[in-house]
């Protein structure tokens, strides 16, 4: 398990800081000589990226893990007091046309990546993205993060793709306190057992997510405002969708076939054209219909406002105030979100 160290104006072979390594020399790392367990520690800077395809595996209990730190960062190795947590010290990579890619068991922590290409990043079985802003600007049809493979993380991301998919997943993935936003599917999985928890997804065109043939998803505690519509489930059984805001889309639900097993309840439906499409689901009786009344959804602040947070959400044996339902409500101006808490 080795350190390596990455400067955007760094000439070295990587092995201190006074010996920080270029991107070019970077991109040789990843892709010859990356083993598990290693760490490389990216500086807070700006760097102009090209195409990266790596076939280097970590594993589960030792994944190869990529930091951005904070400019003032001089431990070696740096601890966490030295992450780059707020996006202002973030390093920024400008990939331009090329992609990203990296294989199994990576990964990526407090990095602002932007591109404009077909997939914009991919990771693959096992691995984690944290922390992070992934922006892909391409004008035709794209996605910006792309968790191929299986069992990928995404936590506390900020991700667009203004004619694609902000996130792409395959089976068993797991999307947390994310902020997706202004695409035209925040998220879009064809495979089973996605989660989606904790997520602000906001002006999104076509969907909020899009979840297509596949079983026992989980949509937990989101808050999903002005897309077109909320949330998709063609063919898709044992859903629970639970604890969420949907407001403000054209549709709040849109189910295309029989909705098996699905759960629907304790959700806040307001402000949709309608809340269900086709009637394959039926709301549980928990439904409310509340105006959140949000704060300032220009600047991304979704918190309810005063007047609505003590009100009492949900009727039965526990009542959670109005501030408990719902996910993020601030985007992610620093590293962590703000979230609200489960309903029973």
């Amino acid at each position: 398990m080795a350190d390596f160290y990455v400067k955007a104006d760094g000439s070295g072979d990587g092995s201190t800081w006074a010996l920080a390594a270029s991107w070019a020399t970077f991109v040789t790392w990843m892709v010859n000589t990356a083993n598990a367990g290693d760490d490389a520690w990216m500086l807070e800077g700006a760097y102009t990226g090209t195409a990266v395809v790596s076939a280097r595996d970590g594993t589960m209990a030792a994944p190869i893990t990529i930091t951005g730190v904070t400019s003032a960062t001089t431990a070696e190795p740096p601890t966490q007091s030295d992450y780059a947590t707020t996006e202002a010290d973030r390093p920024t990579i400008d990939m331009g046309a090329n992609s990203w890619n990296l294989d199994n068991y990576w990964r990526k922590r407090y990095l602002d990546i932007t591109g404009s290409v077909g997939i914009l990043s991919r990771i693959d079985v096992g691995s984690r993205w944290v922390g992070c802003k992934i922006n892909n600007t391409r004008e035709t049809a794209g996605v910006a993060l792309y968790g191929g493979g299986g069992s990928t993380h995404m936590i506390e991301c900020e991700a667009t793709c203004a004619n694609g998919a902000a996130i792409l997943t395959s089976i068993n993935s797991v999307i947390d306190g994310c902020y997706i936003h202004d695409s035209v599917t925040g998220v879009d999985s064809i495979s089973s057992r996605l989660v989606v928890t904790n997520c602000l997804i906001a002006d999104c065109s076509t969907a909020g997510i899009n979840q297509a043939a596949s079983t026992d998803p989980r949509y937990h505690n989101n808050t999903i405002d002005n897309c077109g519509i909320g949330i998709v489930g063609n063919g898709t059984t044992g859903a629970s969708i639970r604890n969420n805001h949907i407001t403000n889309c054209t549709s709040g639900i849109g189910w295309g076939s029989a909705a098996i097993s699905t759960e629907l309840d304790w959700n806040n439906f307001h402000g949709n054209g309608v809340d269900i499409v086709a009637g394959y689901v039926i709301k549980g009786p928990h439904t409310q219909a509340i105006d959140p009344q949000y704060e300032d959804t220009a600047s991304g602040n979704y918190r309810p406002r005063a007047s609505v947070l003590g009100a009492s959400a949900f009727p039965g044996a526990t009542t959670p105030s109005y501030a408990e339902i719902g996910a993020v409500h601030n985007k992610p101006a620093a590293a962590r979100l703000i979230n609200g808490g489960m309903v029973a």
